[in-house]
């Protein structure tokens, strides 16, 4: 399309070239513009198509990394125990912080914490979290 456009936008300059008014270039100013519009639409479907091409390669990286590094078995072996515990838990912690926090919370998404009940929370003088707000 690019190729098409940038030969329409020739032919329009060189009819539009031997023209001395401008009734008689505007038909081929007309066409120019139409021919830069055929080269954009061309451009942004080359750059869409390079977009997913890059897309692709990332997710083939990441399943490959994640196939050599074998960790497509762990992840489709599920929560052990202590992780099912956490999650059943109403509360969660874990050791230097501050506040307590629910454990779906993404300050403690990947962290080692432990499980606590709301009574543990108070005893232990834990703030409350404000992004969660538990």
């Amino acid at each position: 399309m690019v190729v098409v456009g940038l030969a329409a936008l020739g032919f329009c300059w060189y009819g539009v070239s031997g023209k001395a008014t401008l009734d008689n270039q505007t038909p081929w100013l007309s066409g120019a513009v139409l021919a830069y519009a055929v080269c954009d639409v061309g451009i942004v479907l080359w750059l869409v198509a390079g977009f997913r091409a890059v897309r692709r390669g990332q997710r083939q990286v990441v399943f490959d990394t994640r196939s050599a590094l074998g960790l497509s078995a762990v992840l489709a072996q599920g929560p052990t125990a202590e992780q099912a515990e956490v999650a059943a838990a109403t509360l969660v912690t874990a050791p230097g912080m501050m506040r307590f926090h629910r454990p779906e919370c993404p300050l403690v998404r990947g962290k080692s914490v432990r499980a606590m009940s709301p009574a543990d929370a108070s005893s232990a003088d834990l703030a409350t979290c404000g992004v969660c707000e538990s």
